[in-house]
């Protein structure tokens, strides 16, 4: 932050994760795996939140039909 002024994150997960095992790991169910990434962005979101408090923090799940933003709490 102090080398190159950042003020912002951005997190992105994306659908069938190899280090989640793959949409394989939640049973080829894509509402169960997307709960399970927004869950994670939003608590990596709090974590950065809390830890660094002026840096601004964006959320985005990738799929293969499009990007979704994700509001972090």
């Amino acid at each position: 932050m102090r080398l190159h002024g950042t003020n912002r994150v951005m997190l992105m997960v994306h659908t069938d994760c190899g280090a989640y095992g793959g949409l394989q790991a939640f049973g080829g169910n894509e509402e169960r795996e997307a709960a399970n990434h927004e869950s994670e962005l939003r608590s990596a979101a709090g974590f950065l939140k809390s830890n660094i408090p002026a840096i601004d923090v964006e959320c985005y799940y990738l799929k293969f039909t499009g990007v979704w933003a994700v509001e972090a709490a």
